[in-house]
């Protein structure tokens, strides 16, 4: 027999005691007066939407520099969930294997634990590759505006200095230019 729905079921309990605990202390401090006023409750929920908004603007933001759509983004991360939890219950099978079982708990916590960092795996790459671009993007702004004052200073015109000019780089950035 396994102590899994033992734990389990203590497990559970002992939320729903901590539940009713809260409660019983939040109402307290209602008939006290300690529970913070209105405003402060609307400040915090104010303070949280807008860091919300700002957190999404960044990722939308990040997601333009990249040229990653959300759709590949989520799928990265669906695929990321699925291997994460595979790999974690592989690792738990094979720690089986070897008489080290992690119990019914542990594996559950174990393909868990790998399905999030599967999820979270490649939200974090986005930020790092979009401040690589939008680095290289300042250096390349650069070079074109040194190149297109060497041209327009040697006599050419101001179309075919900027033309040459992006022509002459590489990169990403650079392909930029080309395209517009």
């Amino acid at each position: 027999m396994s102590a899994a729905p033992s734990v389990l079921s203590g497990v559970l309990m002992g939320a729903g005691v901590a539940v009713v605990l809260d409660r019983s202390r939040r109402r307290r401090q209602v008939s006290d007066g300690a529970h913070p006023s209105p405003s402060i409750q609307g400040a915090h929920r104010r303070a949280v939407a807008y860091l919300a908004r700002r957190l999404e603007l960044a990722r939308s933001q990040d997601l333009a520099v990249t040229a990653t759509s959300a759709t590949s983004l989520a799928a990265a991360q669906l695929t990321g969930c699925v291997l994460g939890a595979a790999a974690a219950g592989g690792v738990g099978a094979a720690a089986g294997l070897v008489g080290h079982s992690p119990g019914s708990i542990g594996a559950v916590v174990l393909v868990a634990l790998g399905a999030l960092v599967g999820v979270v795996l490649p939200r974090l790459g986005l930020p790092a590759a979009a401040r690589r671009r939008r680095r290289d993007m300042v250096a390349a702004l650069s070079a074109l505006a040194d190149l297109v004052t060497v041209l327009l200073a040697g006599g050419a015109g101001i179309e075919t200095a900027l033309v040459a000019a992006a022509g002459a780089g590489q990169g990403w950035a650079f392909e930029q230019f080309r395209s517009l």
